[in-house]
C-alpha cells in the first residue's frame, strides 16, 4: 500500500522527499480512518483519494508559507476611455447572449468574484453543475468577444 502511495504522489508531481512525506501521512490519515472506507475489500481507490488529498494540503501549506508578499501591484496596461467603453460593450453584447441563468452565474463569479461553492449555494446548483457550466460558457464568451 506503501508503494501505491507513493506512486500516486510521484504522479502527481511531487519530488521523491514530499512523495515519501505524503505517502506517510496518507497511510497513517487511512489506519485512523479505516472504519469510513466504504469498501474495505479494496480499499486502493480510497487510499489514492486520500494520497490526493494529502498532496493537495502539503501544496497549499507550502503556498501558504511561501507567498510573498508585494509592495506594489503590477501596472496593467491603461485604455483610453473610449477602449474602456468599447470593451464594455462588447462584454455587455456577449453576456446578452446568454441564458438569464447563465450570465448571473458568470456575473456572481467574475465580476462579486465569489466561489464555485457560494455561487452554487446563490443559485440552487451543484457545485459540480457550476464548474462544468462555467468551464462550457468561458470559451463561448471568448468566440463572441473581438479579439484585441
Amino acid at each position: 500500500m506503501r508503494r501505491h502511495c507513493y506512486s500516486e504522489a510521484r504522479r502527481l508531481g511531487r519530488s521523491h522527499p514530499e512523495a515519501e512525506d505524503i505517502a506517510q501521512e496518507a497511510l497513517l490519515r487511512a489506519w485512523r480512518k479505516r472504519g469510513s472506507c466504504r469498501n474495505p475489500d479494496r480499499p486502493f481507490a480510497w487510499v489514492q483519494e486520500i494520497t490526493r488529498n494529502e498532496s493537495h494540503r502539503l501544496f497549499s501549506r507550502r503556498a501558504m508559507t511561501h507567498e510573498l508578499p508585494t509592495a506594489r501591484l503590477p501596472e496593467l496596461p491603461a485604455q483610453s476611455g473610449e477602449d474602456a467603453v468599447l470593451t464594455r460593450i462588447d462584454v455587455e453584447r456577449a453576456l446578452g447572449d446568454l441564458s438569464p441563468i447563465d450570465r448571473l452565474m458568470v456575473r456572481l463569479r467574475y465580476e462579486a468574484d465569489l466561489t464555485h461553492p457560494c455561487v452554487a449555494g446563490a443559485l440552487g446548483l451543484s457545485v459540480a453543475n457550476v464548474k462544468v457550466r462555467l468551464h462550457r460558457l468561458r470559451p463561448k464568451l471568448q468566440h463572441s468577444l473581438p479579439t484585441p
